[in-house]
């Protein structure tokens, strides 16, 4: 039921969200009388003449924000009413206060004992009532504050302890894949210092550890990416230009490594787009999903780039022939310090930080990436940008 929609009643739980609500046990009507003409102008009431009754009440919603319950009582006492309630998850953790005749110290001490959170003795001053409702109903706000706090620290913390490991678990992988080209490269160099190497091998030798150490730099660079776009310290330099143009210059960049598998990249035809963007970073971006769209797909495949100014945004595409990527792993695609089952096809090197770089450098710039698999096989990738 919703709190809002509740009148005041004695038959039911009544109030507006924003006065909390009170239920009143007792079985004298001069005491409910008097209860409900104290606190009725400030809270919303509700009363019990019976502690079955009160259980009653208790079964529908909502529940009472506090309960001012009489000890002494036909049938069911309070002491067994109170008993229900702590055994109940869902009363538990209401507040309650005794109000009795009841006053010598034993019997608050056994009130207090089995759970409730105060003890008003009988016949009771106005000001004292007013004024420990109202602490109560104060501190149980705060105690619910408190609690949903830590709810949120707690899911925070864990999902900082999700990541950490993930982190980990990428730095090994990151310090392997760093250890194995150090190694060749110094093999290499021994072989090239020793003089034993025959003159015809020399270049070969240089070209395989300037290519080695391409790849290493690689993957320093998108560690060090990572590191500057987590610090926070991740500024973007967006000036007004032609995304046309960067394009085309990345393409052409492309190329080469397309050539190198029999592959051809074919872009649509696009006329000239205006956009507000980092040209270095959004580079970055191109370069991701066109090396990519290379790497996954198998050798002597077809590329398709678009680039197209709509009426609210820019849309930038890449369509590969690579075996796309499996729904349980479509959730991970862009996050950090993941290495998806889907490997180049060529052999080639990644640094599985890509995607989540590029993530990152669209969603600055105001935008989006997403990721949607072809129904004949291959992915597309689609960045979209603000219109400037």
């Amino acid at each position: 039921m919703d709190r809002g929609m509740h009148s005041l009643s004695s038959e039911g739980f009544v109030g507006s969200v924003e006065r909390s609500i009170l239920l009143i046990v007792d079985d004298e009507r001069f005491n409910l009388t008097i209860l409900q003409d104290l606190l009725g102008a400030d809270y919303d009431i509700v009363v019990a003449k019976t502690g079955e009754q009160a259980l009653q009440r208790l079964a529908s919603e909502p529940s009472p924000d506090l309960i001012l319950l009489d000890i002494v009582m036909p049938g069911m006492d309070g002491y067994a009413v109170l008993a229900e309630l702590q055994g109940n998850a869902k009363t538990r953790d209401i507040p309650v206060i005794f109000v009795t005749s009841m006053d010598t110290a034993t019997d608050e001490s056994e009130g207090l004992r089995m759970g409730a959170v105060d003890y008003i003795s009988k016949p009771f001053s106005p000001m004292v009532v007013q004024a420990r409702v109202k602490t109560q109903l104060a501190l149980q706000r705060s105690l619910r504050r408190e609690k949903a706090q830590n709810l949120v620290l707690s899911k925070q913390n864990k999902e900082l302890q999700e990541l950490n490991l993930l982190k980990n678990k990428f730095l090994g992988m990151a310090a392997h894949d760093l250890r194995n080209p150090l190694s060749v490269l110094i093999g290499m160099s021994d072989l090239l210092l020793g003089d034993h190497l025959p003159k015809e091998n020399q270049r070969d030798f240089l070209t395989s550890i300037y290519r080695t150490s391409e790849q290493m730099l690689a993957l320093v660079n998108d560690l060090l990416d990572v590191a500057v776009i987590e610090s926070g310290h991740f500024v973007l330099n967006k000036q007004h230009g032609r995304l046309d143009l960067l394009l085309q210059e990345r393409l052409r960049l492309a190329q080469f490594a397309a050539q190198g598998k029999g592959s051809r990249i074919e872009q649509g035809e696009t006329g000239e787009v205006l956009a507000l963007f980092d040209g270095e970073r959004l580079a970055q971006v191109m370069d991701n999903l066109l090396s990519n769209a290379v790497k996954f797909s198998p050798p002597g495949s077809r590329i398709q780039v678009d680039l197209a100014q709509e009426e609210r945004e820019v849309v930038f595409s890449v369509l590969d022939q690579g075996p796309g990527i499996p729904e349980s792993e479509q959730q991970r695609l862009f996050a950090h310090f993941q290495r998806l089952s889907n490997q180049p096809t060529g052999g080639e090197k990644s640094t599985g930080l890509g995607l989540a770089i590029s993530h990152k450098i669209v969603t600055a710039h105001g935008g989006s990436i997403q990721a949607v698999c072809q129904p004949g096989g291959g992915s597309r990738f689609i960045v979209r940008l603000p219109s400037p």
